[in-house]
């Protein structure tokens, strides 16, 4: 837990100690290659080998000179660098294609300096030269698929570590990022967009007394830039046990529906339990169950093609689904939305799966709602060419005596690695029940030590860590000892324990000595410091991190009405438990779990809610006493948007604290994008401003520090931003096309994507009365994409082109606009696809002497008798004629009456920026709200007396932060319905409140001198249609009461 960090003094030295060196840093500034004004380490250089160059343009791009098949050329840092501890290599790239263009080569890496690359003359060093010493990543197919990977040659031979594409492949056409990783004794590992492709060692290690630069390949026309290199010093990913570092003196809450199978999950949301839980500040993560308890293990809350096709559409009696044990492709993904939601609030996700996972547990007692998918898994299983080429890959896979056994390999392979590759680092750890009973029984030995006895164990585990290696990992084998090691034996792979409570499912306190058993657990995590086997003898397991997972309640992990614990006991345990380092995640009863029954509520039991509200307020001031503290695991911020300002508060007392009382004097950035500043928004207000505005050039994440100071006492907290750029599109027209006499033509790009959600980009060009759009190959520059006006009786290319001698042009280019938009579940919606704006035109074969081009952009006109272009073809920027980085619309026309006037369109150039919600900073910067006055906290109307509604009240309801306009979104009455009789108060509420991180809570209490004794506990919620991204949510309270007081309070993450 990165709290722990901020605790003692011996923790911050320890995490300061494993800060990464950074060796070299380039963005490609537009300073030249030579300059690296805003980076570190040196300068670039190019190596023209024949033809083509790299320059530095606010990117690194590959200059084509010609169309040679072995034209090429290197990028390479200036200096070198050696490093004894290993290096990490960040790259991030675009590039048309990954396949078997032609010649196309595009490659990145370490060379040694032994090569002098000032006269390298050869093709690839990463590929074909063999008589260089290089590790690298090859993207492109030329020379081999065997060739497209990661390749290590010695000097001599060069051998493919691996063959990219068993997990992920490289992505052509949108800005994307490698991390290679190259460590002591020859550990390697490799990422594509945050995904981990492959890991292996190299045979003889990789000799790291040499120094290396690093290099950049490229060959043939094909596009290729890069945006950013960064070498830094290697952070070799976590061993056993210190996966679970962040585990130590954490602790989580359980969040388990039942019944989730046959389409019940689906629509489901987790918004409730996060919005309830808001408050603690001390909660480091849930746990979300993936696949079901006991019996109904089959059952798993992600959608899953493989899962679903064992339904076969099968219906009950009533046409309801049976046999679906997965929520189906076509809905939203609702585990996915679980994640996310998670995430945002700063919580990490533990994952748990019952290791039957597909199979029958008790084969007599497979529920009704799904009696065949255990049969189907099996059949598929041991029918499928590729599932039978997979089982028959390892010997291990199968033996003579467990018929089970190639169906846990299965699962791991073909259900639990693509769940894991999916939802990525989403997911921080993953916790496997009854692998003592399933495991074992298919021939697995999980206290023998021996890698051959555990190979289903290691199966699941790199399943998981195939999607984060980060990843912790626990498998239940049962209870340790009642008096010695409450812990069971860990296996090689477990990183923490699984921590199962003395006494099966029932009250784990019923009488005395179950109570001491299971109390003994947190006792043996305070005295060995919050590890599980320091007592052993053995040594491989040292760093196995203590969790318990008790109940909450004396009746099952996630439902029951009655506390087993005291509340000062409860208090006990997690204090005596967490505080030297063990982990605890409670079993947390929700009120009711069933999901076939429409009354479901997914919150916690109010005796639930009020122990862990007494916990955390006994943590935030006794767990790190001595140092500030900061909320939770994470601290999300949101992205930024290059060129837009960027805004995000921090406040004391929610986001960090000082647990003596005081204030938080500064907020120190460390390794920062240099554009943001911190800043307190006045002196004493304890809110803490993140602003500035982006200039990088093309999308980028950074990680850097942040530290809360009280004094000369500081806690640190690393957090990651992502800063979003400006999205550029060529839309030509549809392909050898006529569009229609005086009809307007639509051109629409390719698809777009961000996230989930995909949507297209289109216009409307409007020809001149009596004439067409047309397309087609005219000769010259031009393609079947290009386009011209055809005038009647027009024939061969001069359909395709406009022509001085019929004085043809386009009335008007314009109607910018977003169509096909489809959001798959994400939270994007089409208002947050902004700044549309029409950025260049390519005009192809207006070179000649009586060429002449007209272009009025924003009515500005470049030439009234237009203009001859310098090159063929020619991009003419419409932003440069319009004085404005926002062009709605221009026209075309030719310039003179000449016979040989002659052009065409090859494609217009679009922008626009994707903001991933509209945020708070948006919004306020819509109303001119500036410093001060865009505070959240701020009321700003009347002189500055304010209306009693601050920004936060006004953007939460819809209203206008600049006029009086309080209650203006909101009213109050009484409704009879049904012979009932309720009170009434309706409010505003945004249609994207989640994602922005919003709630809304109505407090009630009969009283005004006392605190709130309840929170959303209205009768009924009516929630009417939305208008302009807000809908009205009509509150009902049952009139029963004499009196009742009702507070409307907003927060926001």
């Amino acid at each position: 837990m990165k709290r722990v960090q901020c605790a003692l003094s011996i923790y911050l030295l320890a995490a300061f100690a494993t800060q990464a060196e950074v060796f070299y840093q380039d963005h490609f500034d537009n300073d030249s290659l030579a300059v690296n004004t805003n980076g570190i380490g040196g300068g670039a250089v190019n190596k023209t080998i024949e033809a083509h160059s790299w320059t530095d343009d606010g990117n690194a791009t590959f200059v084509s000179s010609g169309t040679v098949d072995a034209s090429r050329a290197l990028l390479y840092s200036e200096n070198v660098f050696q490093s004894d501890e290993g290096f990490k290599l960040t790259v991030y790239y675009t590039t048309d294609s990954v396949g078997n263009l032609e010649s196309h080569n595009f490659s990145f890496g370490l060379i040694s300096s032994d090569t002098d690359l000032s006269s390298y003359t050869n093709y690839n060093p990463f590929t074909v030269t063999t008589d260089v010493y290089s590790l690298g990543v090859n993207l492109t197919t030329d020379n081999g698929v065997g060739a497209r990977g990661l390749n290590f040659t010695d000097g001599s031979l060069r051998t493919t570590l691996d063959p990219s594409g068993d997990n992920v492949q490289f992505v052509p056409d949108s800005s994307s990022w490698v991390v290679l990783d190259i460590g002591p004794d020859g550990a390697w590992q490799y990422s594509i967009n945050g995904v981990t492709e492959a890991s292996g060692v190299i045979a003889g290690g990789f000799d790291l007394s040499k120094s290396y630069h690093v290099v950049v390949y490229g060959q043939d026309d094909t596009s290729k830039s890069i945006q950013s290199l960064k070498l830094e010093t290697y952070n070799p990913l976590p061993g056993l046990g210190g996966r679970a570092d962040w585990l130590r003196g954490a602790w989580g809450a359980l969040w388990l529906p039942e019944r989730t199978y046959n389409g019940n999950i689906e629509g489901v949301t987790i918004d409730e339990f996060v919005t309830q839980i808001e408050d603690l500040k001390t909660i480091d993560y849930v746990q979300l169950g993936l696949a079901s308890p006991n019996i109904y293990s089959p059952v798993h809350m992600a959608p899953h093609d493989l899962i679903e096709s064992f339904w076969q559409g099968d219906m009950d009696d009533n046409n309801d689904p049976i046999n679906l044990v997965v929520p189906r492709a076509s809905a939203p993904d609702p585990f996915l939305s679980y994640l996310n939601a998670l995430n945002d609030a700063g919580l990490k996700v533990e994952v748990y799966v019952n290791s039957y996972n597909l199979l029958a547990r008790i084969p007599d007692s497979i529920p009704d709602d799904y009696p065949d998918v255990s049969a189907r898994w099996t059949a598929w299983c041991d029918t499928n060419t590729t599932a039978q080429a997979f089982i028959n890959s390892q010997p291990y896979h199968t033996d003579e005596v467990h018929s089970n056994r190639p169906y846990m390999f299965c699962y791991a392979e073909f259900v639990l690695k693509e769940y894991a590759v999916r939802y990525g680092d989403l997911i921080d750890a993953w916790c496997f029940d009854s692998a003592d009973n399933i495991m074992e029984a298919c021939g697995d030995d999980p206290e023998s030590g021996a890698l051959d006895d555990q190979r289903i164990y290691e199966a699941f585990a790199n399943a998981c860590h195939a999607g984060n290696p980060k990843a912790a990992i626990a498998f239940n084998n049962s209870v340790g000892d009642r008096v010695d090691n409450p812990f069971s034996t860990a296996t090689l792979f477990d990183d923490y324990t699984f921590g199962h409570p003395f006494g099966g499912a029932g009250d784990m306190v019923e009488n005395e000595t179950l109570y001491t058993y299971n109390y003994h657990v947190v006792e043996w995590m305070r005295d060995y410091a919050g590890y599980a086997f320091r007592d052993d003898g053995r040594t491989w397991n040292d760093k196995v991190v203590g969790h318990f997972f008790p109940k909450q309640s004396t009746t099952s992990w996630n439902a029951g009405k009655t506390g087993c614990l005291t509340d000062e006991e409860f208090v006990e345990w997690n204090s005596v438990g967490l505080i030297d380092g063990g982990a605890i995640t409670w079993g947390t009863p929700l009120i009711i779990v069933n999901l076939e029954n429409p009354g479901y509520n997914l919150t916690l039991q109010p005796y639930a809610l009020a122990q862990l509200e007494l916990t955390d307020a006994h943590l935030s001031t006794n767990q790190f006493p001595l140092a500030p503290n900061w909320r939770r695991a994470d601290t999300p911020l949101p992205d930024a948007t290059s060129g837009q300002s960027y805004t995000h508060e921090l406040t004391d007392g929610f986001d960090f604290w000082d647990p003596a009382g005081g204030s938080i004097t500064d907020l120190l950035l460390t390794n920062h994008p240099s554009w943001l500043t911190a800043e307190e928004s006045s002196p004493g207000s304890g809110v803490w401003v993140l602003s500035g505005v982006p200039t990088e050039p093309d999308s980028i994440g950074y990680s850097f520090e942040l530290q809360a100071m009280n004094g000369s006492k500081g806690a640190s907290r690393t957090v990651e931003l992502v800063v979003n750029e400006i999205q550029p599109v060529q839309i030509p027209a549809a392909a050898t096309t006529n569009y229609g006499t005086d009809a307007v033509a639509p051109m629409v790009s390719a698809v777009q994507s961000y996230g989930a959600a995909t949507f297209q980009i289109a216009f409307d060009v409007v020809p001149m009365s009596g004439t067409s759009i047309r397309s087609g190959d005219g000769g010259g520059s031009t393609t079947g994409n290009s386009w011209g006006v055809y005038s009647p009786g027009e024939l061969g290319n001069h359909m395709m082109i406009f022509k001085g001698d019929a004085d043809e042009s386009v009335e008007g280019i314009a109607n910018l606009r977003v169509t096909n938009f489809n959001a798959s579940g994400s939270s994007l919606t089409l208002e947050n696809i902004t700044d549309l704006s029409f950025k260049s035109v390519t005009i192809a074969d207006s070179q000649s002497p009586n060429d002449r081009v007209v272009v009025v952009a924003n009515g500005v006109t470049n030439n009234p008798g237009g203009t001859k272009q310098a090159t063929n073809p020619f991009v003419f920027d419409l932003e440069t004629l319009a004085g404005s980085a926002s062009v709605s619309n221009f026209s075309l026309a030719v310039g003179n009456a000449s016979t040989t006037d002659k052009w065409s369109v090859n494609s217009i150039e679009v922008s626009y920026i994707v903001v991933p919600a509209s945020s708070y900073s948006t919004w306020a910067s819509d109303y001119g709200l500036t410093g001060d006055n865009a505070l959240s906290t701020a009321d700003t109307e009347n002189g500055g007396i304010g209306d009693g509604y601050d920004n936060l009240a006004e953007y939460a309801l819809g209203m206008n932060p600049t006029n009086s306009d309080a209650g203006s979104n909101e009213f109050v009455g009484t409704a009879v319905d049904g012979g009932t009789n309720y009170f009434e108060y309706v409010h505003s509420r945004r249609t994207d409140y989640g994602a922005q991180g919003l709630s809304y809570l109505l407090i009630d209490s009969t009283n005004l001198v006392n605190s709130s004794s309840s929170t959303n506990a209205q009768d009924q919620v009516l929630v009417g249609p939305a208008v302009d991204g807000y809908e009205p949510v009509t509150n009902r309270y049952l009139t029963d009461d004499p009196v009742k007081y009702i507070k409307l309070e907003i927060q926001k993450d």
